[in-house]
């Protein structure tokens, strides 16, 4: 039996342990000393677009955009219930003051007119009756002036002839004691001693009759002194006795001035049966065609008056305080700017809306042509005082979160500037701040400036 021994194969016995750990030392040391350096190394300053500071002497100008309007609308009523006759202009037509816009019938108020015009006839008669009344009764003091003054003479002699006929019968009776005159005689002077008494008696009661009204106690009564002379008394008493027919003058005259007003308002109110235009503009609106009845209540035109027209505009709330009443101010229209009109700030409103932040404007601005149309867009420049020397900036450049600022790059940081500024047309903006000439600003500010961060100055693409 042959035994065969075989060799056993080489194999690589397996390193020790140790060895590896020196082997990988130096690389982890050498991988370590790299990542210390990567975190250690600054990062790049981000680059930011700046342009140098320029000064120039502008027009501070603030411009916005608004639309022009119509300055009123007048709307036009008649003031009678009557029938349109006729019409005579369309919406749209333009109209001077005092143009024939329509004729209402005038059959009904004519009417009223011819009976007005014969109650105003009746009372002039009226009038002239009650002046005529006035007179007559002045005459008729004067004539019982007359009656009572010759009454008083006419007493007055009765009162001699009494007198005298009193002494007579006196005498007579002394003489018939002694038997020197008869009973006969004596009678007949005792008879004319009664007549003349009698007499005497009926013309006083006639002159009291005659002076009711008359006396000084009536003239007191009445509300005036006693008269002091004849003329006075004659004057105070017509005044006293006229009274009723004044009275009555001065109610026929107040009843004709009525009949005369009535006659004047019939009068004008037939003359605007044809409704005129009462402001120079254009025909708006159209109530009514020929042949409807008009009343008082219901408007028949409406006119847009356009002369001069009012452009209504918004201002921020940074800016409202720069605006004034009365200022003048540029109306730019057309789609490339080509026309500009004058115009005055009628309007500045007292309070800023919550929602836009910015204030109303309005302006007035003179349209002789028409070429402004209600409804049309409009820019409007206004003037902020006299020109200026200041930063010239692009107008994105300054940022208006609660103040006006701009970043200015300063020995490669950024630093906030506070500034006040003056928008200027083109999109540029004058900036008035404590900035000079040729320092760097930034363009366009981010949200994560901030003051003291390192940037990279980018001027037109170059570091």
């Amino acid at each position: 039996m042959t035994i065969t021994k075989r060799k056993a194969p080489l194999t690589a016995r397996p390193a020790p342990i140790w060895v590896a750990v020196l082997i990988m030392v130096p690389w982890l040391s050498l991988a370590g000393c790299s990542a210390r350096e990567a975190v250690s190394a600054p990062p790049e300053p981000p680059a930011v677009a700046v342009t140098a500071a320029a000064v120039r002497t502008v027009q501070p100008t603030l411009e916005t955009h608004g639309t022009v309007m119509h300055s009123a609308i007048v709307e036009v009523f008649p003031t009678v219930e009557a029938v349109v006759e006729r019409i005579d202009v369309e919406v749209g037509d333009w109209v001077t003051a005092g143009d024939r816009l329509a004729t209402l019938d005038t059959r009904r108020i004519e009417l009223a007119l011819d009976q007005a015009r014969s109650g105003l006839d009746a009372r002039h008669a009226m009038r002239e009756l009650a002046r005529e009344q006035v007179v007559a009764g002045r005459r008729e003091v004067e004539t019982q002036m007359i009656r009572i003054a010759k009454i008083e003479r006419e007493l007055a002699q009765r009162k001699r002839e009494y007198e005298t006929v009193r002494d007579m019968v006196n005498r007579r009776q002394q003489l018939h004691v002694v038997g020197g005159v008869t009973d006969a005689e004596l009678d007949a002077v005792r008879t004319q001693y009664e007549r003349i008494r009698t007499d005497r008696e009926q013309v006083a009661g006639d002159l009291a009759m005659l002076s009711v009204g008359y006396r000084d106690d009536d003239i007191a009564a009445a509300g005036f002194p006693v008269p002091t002379s004849p003329q006075e008394r004659l004057e105070r008493l017509i005044a006293i006795h006229t009274a009723p027919l004044h009275a009555r003058l001065e109610v026929a005259e107040a009843e004709l001035r009525s009949a005369e007003l009535e006659t004047v308002a019939l009068s004008r109110t037939r003359d605007e049966t044809v409704i005129r235009a009462p402001v120079s503009g254009r025909i708006s609106s159209r109530g009514l065609d020929a042949g409807s009845l008009a009343r008082p209540q219901s408007a028949l035109f409406s006119v847009m008056t356009v002369d001069p027209v009012i452009v209504v505009a918004q201002v921020s709330e940074h800016r409202v305080g720069d605006v004034r009443t009365g200022a003048e101010v540029t109306i730019v229209i057309g789609r490339n700017h080509e026309r500009s009109i004058a115009g005055t700030i009628s309007l500045v409103s007292p309070r800023v809306d919550t929602s836009s932040r910015s204030a109303r404007i309005q302006v007035t601005a003179a349209n002789p042509d028409g070429s402004l149309i209600p409804g049309m867009f409009a820019t409007v420049r206004i003037v902020l005082g006299p020109p200026v020397s200041a930063i010239i900036l692009p107008d994105q450049a300054v940022r208006t979160d609660r103040s006006e600022t701009v970043y200015v790059v300063r020995d490669g940081l950024l630093q906030r500037v506070g500034v006040r500024s003056l928008e200027t047309p083109g999109g540029e903006r004058a900036v008035v701040g404590p900035i000079s000439a040729g320092e760097l600003i930034a363009t366009q500010p981010q949200p994560w400036f901030r003051d003291g961060i390192a940037v990279t100055a980018v001027r037109d693409g170059r570091l």
